[in-house]
């Protein structure tokens, strides 16, 4: 009998990842690792066997995929097991992002059909391979502490629950089972390229480490196991703190900031790193560490302002109100009327018709649907202290004229031009933050945006506006 044999019936006997009467959905690639599982949940016993079905996604990227498909189909109804499938149709057009993209559909995939036809638990068929791959990847692109813990054995999925059986066994050893059971199974030739992080730790990072140490997946493994306690007990202790301070919202989440800010720096990141990974798993927002350095920052800062926004991915922003923020997508995806604080690199929407970005990126990333609209930009130097803010005009604004450093109010600006009164109000204008403006947007602007000296210029503002 081999390894996995033994395992898997131990598994099943001990019965801490699924019931005999539980209804399972195998998510099979038709690669060797999903094929052993497979095989090995065929092979239990009759009183050990769950009820189970096979689901499998066409990412149709490969030439090879429809035939994949087709055997895995004919395997199934050979052995009476319902089989789903499902092709990715925008998977040919994404350039971009491909991995995360394709485990988002696969995922939408299974849900629906576990909600459908009523399965209780995805099995999948992560490896130790696998979890030392994919801890090194978070590491490397600088995760939070919470996802160096590693792929768990077991989680909660879209009212279910993800099991991983063979996820303390080597790759090799399922390797080892499936040539022994002359398994039919099939090698996605990407997997043999670089041009996936994972892949090359795979091929070039993985093997040095365990020609020095051996047992490097026992040892990740246990690091992984003590941060996840570590996690957890800071954060049941701060768990009151949390849940007396954020506030779940039909359309986002309240988070009270008085015990917050009081608290010190390091209590405030693991406040909010548990809010994060709420956020991600209620509603897949995926903010980035620098984001995440940004709230903290902001939260601290001696003159903290009592207003201001940031912008996340998918039109999701985060506004601070005096003691509240505030975590809500836009409703016509563009920006709400409190200050917006610009962030390098972050465009946002101020508007429908309207688009800015601080940058220094010669070609910087502009959403496709802006990139015909009129463009203007104006260079940032050394004579403007960052951060810069969008906002409404307030008492006392004025605007560089000249060289001599004449100046005139902004107020005054509005009627030499016979601005309307209601227009007035609505207008945005870019200040640093020594309250300098730069910008009434959109056509007039300091005289400071004349530069002399181009090799000082730190930054552009880019604003992109849709043409009335």
């Amino acid at each position: 009998m081999s390894e996995l044999t033994r395992d898997f019936a131990k598994t099943a006997e001990e019965r801490t990842l699924w019931q005999p009467e539980d209804k399972l959905l195998l998510a099979v690639s038709g690669g060797v690792d999903s094929m052993a599982l497979l095989d090995a949940f065929l092979r239990l016993p009759d009183a050990l066997r769950p009820e189970f079905a096979v689901a499998h996604v066409n990412h149709g990227l490969r030439q090879a995929a429809v035939e994949e498909e087709r055997y895995l189909k004919t395997y199934c109804r050979e052995r009476g097991l319902s089989f789903f499938s499902a092709f990715w149709e925008e998977g040919r057009t994404i350039v971009s992002n491909v991995e995360h993209e394709a485990r988002q559909f696969r995922y939408a995939f299974f849900a629906e059909v576990m909600a459908e036809k009523g399965y209780r638990v995805l099995a999948t068929a992560h490896h130790g391979d696998d979890q030392i791959e994919t801890v090194l990847m978070r590491l490397a692109k600088g995760s939070e502490l919470q996802s160096l813990t590693g792929i768990r054995q077991l989680r909660p999925f879209d009212g279910g629950v993800i099991i991983r059986p063979f996820l303390h066994l080597p790759k090799q050893v399922i390797v080892d089972y499936a040539k022994s059971r002359r398994l039919v199974y099939f090698e996605d030739e990407t997997n043999q390229g670089d041009a996936f992080l994972r892949n090359r730790l795979r091929r070039q990072v993985v093997p040095v480490l365990k020609d020095e140490n051996p047992q490097l997946y026992q040892h990740i493994t246990y690091f992984a196991a003590q941060l996840d306690a570590v996690l957890a007990t800071a954060q049941r202790a701060l768990f009151p703190l949390y849940q007396s301070s954020v506030q779940r919202l039909e359309d986002g989440w309240a988070i009270a900031l008085p015990a917050i800010v009081s608290a010190d720096v390091q209590t405030q990141r693991v406040l909010l790193d548990m809010f994060w990974t709420a956020c991600f798993e209620e509603e897949q927002l995926v903010v980035s560490l620098k984001q995440r350095q940004q709230v903290v920052e902001l939260l601290n800062q001696d003159s903290a302002k009592p207003q201001w926004t940031l912008s996340f991915k998918d039109d999701w922003q985060l506004v601070r109100t005096y003691d509240k923020l505030l975590l809500k997508k836009t409703a016509a995806g563009h920006e709400a009327d409190a200050d917006i604080q610009l962030i390098p690199e972050q465009g946002v929407f101020l508007s429908d018709t309207s688009w800015l970005m601080l940058t220094a990126e010669a070609l910087p990333a502009v959403p496709e649907n802006v990139r015909h609209w009129q463009r203007d930009e104006m260079p940032v130097d050394e004579r403007f202290s960052l951060p810069l803010t969008v906002r409404h005009r307030r008492p006392g604004d004025r605007l560089i004229l000249d060289e001599k450093g004449r100046r005139k109010k902004v107020s005054r600006y509005f009627i030499d031009e016979k601005v309307p009164t209601a227009k007035r109000d609505s207008s945005r204008l870019i200040a640093d933050a020594a309250q300098n403006v730069l910008w009434i947007l959109p056509n007039k602007k300091s005289y400071l945006s004349i530069h002399k000296e181009p090799d000082k210029i730190h930054y552009r503002l880019i604003y992109l506006r849709k043409d009335s």
